[in-house]
C-alpha cells in the first residue's frame, strides 16, 4: 500500500523576551547570549509534499519541504572569547551568541526513511535529512541547517530482552559562508539494551560513542572561522550508564 500527502502551514514566532533582551553569561558552560536591541517576530510559510507506505514488511517515508520566512529568528555568532573558567580554574572559550532577524529566508529540504522487519524479533531500519537554506537578500548560508546526516540500526525485541545498535551520522558541511570553516563529517555507535527480569523490574544499559570516536557536531561550530581551533567543541566520548526500574 501507498499514499500521497500534502500539507500547507503558517507559522508566527515571538522572540523569548528573557533569551532576547536579558545578558544570559553562562561562560562556565561555554556560552553566552548578549541583548538585541530590537527583535521583530519570525513569520514563516510551509509547503510539503511527501509519500508513505509499505510492501509486505518493507516501510518507507519521504517527503520534501519548501519553507519561507519574513524577519527569520536566527542566533549568530558574534565572538569567541578566552576566560578563566571559576570552577576548574583553567583557560577557556566562551562562545558569544546574539540573537537577530534576517529579513528573508528560504529553507528547502527532503527527509526520508525505511524500515525492514526481518521477523518478529529483529528489524533494519535507516532515515536521512538534507537542507539547504540561504538568506534571500544577500544569498549567504544560514547556520541553522544541517549537512546530510542520518541514522542507521538494528533492533532486537525478544520476550525479556530488546536491544538497538546505532549508527549516528553526518557528511562534511560544505555549505558554508566566505571564511569559515568547514565542519568535518563523523560516524558513531551507539548501544541499548534492555532486559525484563521480572513483570516489575527492568534493567536497562546505554554506552553512547561507543568506539570513543573524536568529533564536532555540525551545530555546535556554526559560524566559526576557518582558521577557528574547534578542539574545545568536541562531542562527549565513549559514555555508559545502567539504570535499574521497579514498579510497585
Amino acid at each position: 500500500t501507498m499514499s500521497l500527502f500534502a500539507q500547507y502551514g503558517q507559522g508566527f514566532k515571538v522572540p523569548a523576551y528573557d533569551l532576547a533582551y536579558i545578558d544570559h553569561d553562562n561562560s562556565v558552560y561555554g556560552y553566552k547570549i548578549i541583548p538585541s536591541d530590537d527583535l521583530s517576530p519570525e513569520e514563516s510559510d510551509t509547503y510539503e509534499l511527501g509519500i508513505r507506505g509499505h510492501q509486505g514488511d518493507f516501510y518507507f517515508n519521504a517527503a520534501i519541504y519548501h519553507m519561507t520566512f519574513d524577519n527569520f529568528l536566527a542566533t549568530k555568532l558574534v565572538d569567541t572569547e578566552t576566560t578563566i573558567n571559576r570552577y576548574t580554574g583553567e583557560e577557556a572559550q566562551v562562545m558569544v551568541f546574539q540573537y537577530q532577524n534576517i529579513d528573508a529566508v528560504t529553507i528547502d529540504g527532503i527527509e526520508a526513511g525505511v524500515q525492514y522487519h526481518v521477523d518478529n524479533n529483529i528489524s533494519m531500519f535507516a532515515n536521512a535529512t538534507y537542507q539547504n537554506g540561504k538568506d534571500d537578500e544577500t544569498d549567504d548560508y544560514i547556520t541553522s541547517i544541517t549537512p546530510l546526516s542520518g541514522v542507521a540500526g538494528i533492533s532486537f525485541n525478544g520476550e525479556k530482552l530488546s536491544a538497538e545498535l546505532i549508527l549516528n551520522w553526518a557528511k562534511r558541511m560544505t555549505k558554508v559562508n566566505e571564511g569559515s570553516a568547514e565542519i568535518a563529517g563523523y560516524g558513531t555507535l551507539d548501544f541499548m539494551a534492555s532486559y525484563e527480569v521480572t513483570p516489575d523490574l527492568n534493567v536497562n544499559l546505554a554506552v553512547t560513542n561507543l568506539t570513543d570516536k573524536e568529533y564536532v557536531r555540525y551545530n555546535n561550530a556554526a559560524g566559526h572561522k576557518v582558521d577557528a581551533d574547534l578542539a574545545y567543541l568536541t562531542d562527549h566520548g565513549r559514555a555508559a550508564s545502567v539504570n535499574v526500574s521497579y514498579q510497585f
